[in-house]
């Protein structure tokens, strides 16, 4: 599985997402600035113990049904 995490700090501003990796569209991630340590710290606790345990809920079956 791969994932990128992707955040604002700011819920009233509208973030377009980069289309590619930043070494291939360098310029799509202009202003981007990365998630501090902290910050990715709580994304990945809140992933941990709200969003998966959802999916496991409520997410389970085939991706073809």
């Amino acid at each position: 599985m791969h994932g990128h995490l992707y955040a604002t700090r700011d819920p009233n501003t509208y973030v377009s997402l980069p289309a590619r990796p930043e070494k291939e569209v360098p310029q799509e991630w202009e202003g981007i600035t990365p998630l501090t340590d902290d910050e990715e710290g709580t994304i990945k606790t809140l992933i941990a113990e709200r969003l998966t345990p959802w999916l496991e809920q409520n997410a389970m079956g085939s991706l073809n049904s």
